[in-house]
């Protein structure tokens, strides 16, 4: 079964991707009761005006907050995940081999935790 998924994952950022998928349920959930108190009035132009606000609430929750503001948390973030903690760092160096070095420099307790092996290949240091 095909489930469609509405919202992104940001890899180094967690609290990114939790703020993300919290707006994007809050802008559905929006238009849905929208349109639930919007059909319960008797005129015409009351239930137009309910389905055009509810869906202008929802569009501006869910691009400005479950995208843009996501992306701004995400940027800041995950760098500061990258700077501070090993398993972002770990992850970062997957994705981009090559980068022991920098990482080393700038997370020391990624450097404790992985050493490069001589085929160049992440591996965890031997505890003492």
């Amino acid at each position: 079964m095909f489930i469609p998924v509405f919202y992104k994952t940001y890899v180094y950022s967690f609290g990114a991707t939790v703020v993300a998928i919290m707006a994007k349920i809050l802008s559905v959930l929006n238009f849905l009761s929208g349109l639930a108190i919007s059909f319960d009035q008797t005129s015409p132009f009351l239930i137009a005006l309910g389905v055009v606000l509810s869906l202008g609430v929802a569009i501006l929750l869910w691009y400005f907050i479950g995208v843009k503001l996501a992306n701004k948390l995400a940027a800041k973030w995950g760098e500061k995940n990258i700077r501070t903690k090993p398993r972002y760092a770990c992850e970062y160096f997957e994705r981009n081999p090559g980068s022991y070095e920098y990482l080393a420099s700038i997370n020391p307790r990624f450097a404790e935790k992985y050493v490069l092996d001589g085929k160049g290949e992440l591996m965890a240091r031997k505890s003492n």
